[in-house]
């Protein structure tokens, strides 16, 4: 199923990761990137929950208002996310007493967190989930009376997406220092699915 709030997702992690970041200092940057994934999975999960029963086109329109909404509610929650939307001044990420304060030392940050994910979604595909989500997108009755427990794998890998997804947007908050709205709009996610549809959704490399 394809969702198209990822965007939203993140920038709801960018803002998570900043918010924390601006508040405790640059070198809680994990505990960010901990808390972007705490909030995006949670709200995935909540939005996977009102939305178990739409497939198809119509989860599609149901991620893409929670998308627009969200937008608008990060443009006027302004003690969270700055004035119109903007959080400025985000420090450069520090872990363990190192700061990755160049854009080289940030392309090697993303490149590790790159292969991380990757090497998740690698074991991710060899499990039981990936033929218990296959089987449910194929035909959800079949696969329900088999035992699959379809609902609870769609929403737990739409949880592991917006996870991921916020992940991203601490990264993109840290690399840029400023987090704006108007970054997470039409044209992100035209790009997003672009990787998609272009690399292909069965390999893990196609995207890359």
């Amino acid at each position: 199923r394809f969702a198209f709030c990822q965007t939203f997702m993140m920038a709801m992690g960018g803002y998570m990761s900043a918010w924390i970041t601006l508040k405790l200092g640059p070198n809680w940057f994990l505990a960010g990137v901990l808390g972007a994934m705490a909030v995006t999975g949670a709200l995935a999960a909540v939005i996977g929950l009102i939305l178990s029963r739409a497939q198809d086109f119509y989860f599609a329109i149901g991620t893409l208002a929670v998308s627009g909404v969200g937008a608008v509610i990060l443009t006027h929650t302004t003690s969270f996310s700055g004035a119109d939307g903007s959080t400025v001044g985000i420090a450069a990420p520090e872990i363990l007493g190192y700061t990755f304060a160049s854009y080289l030392q940030m392309f090697w940050l993303s490149l590790a967190v790159l292969a991380a994910v990757a090497l998740f979604a690698i074991f991710l595909e060899r499990s039981p989930v990936r033929r218990h989500a296959i089987a449910g997108r194929e035909s959800a009755v079949v696969a329900r009376s088999a035992g699959v427990p379809v609902v609870r794998v769609q929403i737990m890998l739409f949880a592991l997406g917006s996870m991921l997804g916020g992940v991203s947007g601490a990264l993109l908050g840290s690399i840029n220092s400023t987090m704006d709205v108007n970054s997470f709009g039409t044209g992100l996610a035209i790009g997003l699915f672009l990787m998609l549809f272009i690399g292909g959704v069965g390999p893990v490399w196609g995207p890359i």
